[in-house]
């Protein structure tokens, strides 16, 4: 059994910024408010590899799910490793909802390791979904099933408490 390609690897978050959940309240619906409008989708990451793929595809998907069904426009903002986005989202995204972004998954764990670049609080962000999921080839109850395979070692957690990777 061959493993997986990489790109499958990826698990792609969705995310909004968390302030254009918290607006103050309006008199209009919200079908009314999205009609006619635009959402910028901010892509963490260079056209033309998987998150390009998966967010167009989001930008298509998507407009039928919101009331008023806007449109979606995918604007791409690489750098670090996608930290480049959530900055922006943070700091300048449109607080009203019409601004989200797909950036990665591993930026909570870049922020708790203080790299300086982060300027962003991922705990801000109000999460809107996991676009895409993906089967960890190597640990699944199936290739447990399969292949009689049984970890041996310390699960994550565990191993991350021996205190062998921070310190205070």
């Amino acid at each position: 059994m061959s493993k997986p390609p990489a790109t499958l690897g990826i698990v792609l978050t969705i995310l909004g910024v968390a302030v254009s959940l918290a607006t103050p309240a309006r008199s209009e619906s919200a079908e009314e408010f999205f009609k006619g409008k635009q959402i910028a989708l901010i892509i963490g990451y260079n056209p033309g590899g998987s998150y390009d793929v998966y967010s167009r595809l989001a930008a298509q998907l998507l407009p039928k799910y919101i009331p008023g069904n806007p449109i979606i426009a995918v604007k791409h903002m690489p750098g670090v490793g996608s930290v480049k986005a959530a900055n922006f989202l943070f700091a300048q995204g449109s607080k009203d909802g019409l601004t989200i972004g797909m950036v990665g998954q591993q930026l909570a764990l870049t922020q708790a390791l203080r790299d300086s670049a982060v300027a962003y609080d991922m705990r801000k962000f109000g999460w809107l979904g996991r676009f895409l999921t993906m089967d960890v080839w190597c640990s699944t109850a199936l290739t447990r099933q399969r292949f009689g395979w049984q970890p041996v070692q310390p699960g994550l957690i565990p191993d991350i408490e021996k205190g062998y990777y921070f310190t205070a």
